[in-house]
């Protein structure tokens, strides 16, 4: 009860207003623990949402933040289907006594709060919750897959840490596993997007067993959090709708931006293709590697799939590749000896950082394009 009175108190306090009504909530939610029992709780308990009621955000940004966008900072967004992301990404409670399953769902309710709380929230989980390389777990809950988010990167530092502010507090509040890694490719080489998300692959996996793997581009920022960043039966599209194509997919088979894909099915497809030095052409590829397997493109609705992309001009080293549509032609063809089994790359440097895992390598640009016969 010391603790609902200091709520109380600091409820006064313009500055604290938020955290008093947290501290409060906790307190009283304890003392009915003792009365009711965890059982009972859940019942009255708001953030105990009926998955069938989902709230449509209101808006697609919110006031933008100091030094990272505010992604969703409507109540709307905020207040997101929170039961469903956790019941998809989370197996079961690690423990099965009542305290700890209360602490379990009192931090799922401190997540899901707006306002000064939630950006005292962000902070926090950037300066605590991760293990260095950028590993997080869920502290109160079994997590079903083991992801790795891939970041194919050159020279975009303040975009990566736009980024990482508002991707990293994203997927602890859906509670994933997860571990970043970005992948640098080395100058002088022409930009490889491609070929740097294989190196993600292949370096990853020689880390943990990961199951999942997320291939996130750096400079798009997703805008609801119902976008639950894991891996299902088919590769999932979930960069579907986009500020700069107007919040709407350019085209079907567009496969680009952010997409999930399960180990499984990377290796059905070989990974991605090594041949697409410059810009374009890549996504449409693995694409048409997806459909050859039989594969179907799962993508959530236009108005959960939404991502703001960071404006940018495009990067030098990173011009228009004029060969895509001959690479696309054979796309299929090259499949069974283009890919993850073909991936030729030297690791110059592996640092774990606080927010991610950096790995820099180096490409021979003239020997990958002639030992493919290209």
């Amino acid at each position: 009860m010391v603790v609902a009175m200091m709520g109380v108190g600091c409820y006064k306090c313009p500055t604290y207003k938020r955290l008093g009504i947290a501290l409060g909530t906790m307190a009283l939610l304890l003392v009915c623990q003792l009365v009711f029992g965890i059982s009972s709780l859940r019942q009255f308990s708001p953030w105990h949402i009926n998955p069938r009621n989902v709230v449509t955000p209101g808006a697609e940004t919110g006031s933008a933040r100091p030094r990272y966008v505010d992604a969703a900072n409507s109540s709307a967004a905020r207040h997101t289907d929170a039961a469903a992301v956790v019941v998809s990404s989370c197996s079961n409670e690690n423990s099965s006594n009542a305290s700890s399953r209360l602490v379990c769902t009192l931090q799922r309710m401190l997540t899901n709060m707006t306002g000064e709380l939630g950006y005292l929230r962000d902070e926090d989980v950037l300066r605590l919750s991760l293990k260095m390389g950028g590993s997080y777990s869920p502290p109160h809950c079994q997590a079903r897959q083991k992801t790795a988010v891939i970041i194919p990167y050159r020279n975009r530092w303040d975009h990566l840490h736009v980024l990482l502010y508002n991707l990293i507090p994203f997927l602890v509040r859906q509670m994933i596993e997860f571990t970043i890694f970005v992948i640098e490719l080395a100058l002088p080489t022409d930009f490889n997007k491609a070929m740097l998300l294989n190196v993600g692959v292949l370096e990853s996996l020689k880390l943990d067993n990961y199951t999942c793997f997320i291939f996130q581009d750096v400079d798009l920022i997703p805008l609801d959090e119902r976008n639950v960043y894991q891996c299902g039966a088919h590769p999932r599209h979930l960069a579907v709708a986009i500020n700069k194509f107007h919040f709407s997919l350019p085209y079907e088979g567009y496969f680009g931006g952010v997409s999930a894909m399960s180990r499984e099915q990377l290796e059905k497809v070989n990974g991605n293709s090594n041949l697409y030095f410059g810009w374009g052409g890549e996504d449409d590829d693995l694409y048409f590697r997806i459909k050859s397997r039989g594969m179907l493109v799962a993508r959530y609705p236009e108005i959960i799939g939404r991502y703001e992309m960071i404006s940018h001009d495009r990067d030098i080293g990173n011009s228009e590749n004029n060969k895509r549509w001959d690479l696309l032609k054979g796309a299929t063809s090259r499949m069974p000896i283009d890919g993850l089994n073909s991936a030729h790359y030297r690791v110059e440097q592996v640092a774990y950082k606080t927010l991610y895992t950096w790995i820099t390598v180096s490409v021979n640009m003239t020997e990958v394009l002639e030992g493919s016969g290209v």
